[in-house]
């Protein structure tokens, strides 16, 4: 079985950093973007089976994020 993947997307740089430590932890192959725009990259590159979106982001947020995805 292939393992879990998740892209957290938060603008606070602790937070991705404690997501991303526990669901490693947790056996979820883990990637995180700062912003709308990294995400979009992160997604071009390969589709995550879940993605958890920060709402209220500098410049692009969550919403308009998930409606393009």
């Amino acid at each position: 079985m292939a393992t879990p993947s998740v892209i957290f997307v938060d603008d606070e740089r602790e937070l991705r950093t404690l997501l991303t430590e526990y669901f490693e932890r947790h056996g979820f192959a883990v990637r995180a973007a700062a912003d709308a725009a990294e995400a979009r990259r992160l997604v071009a590159d390969a589709r995550p089976d879940l993605l958890v979106l920060d709402i209220n982001m500098p410049g692009e947020n969550g919403l308009s994020l998930a409606r393009f995805l």
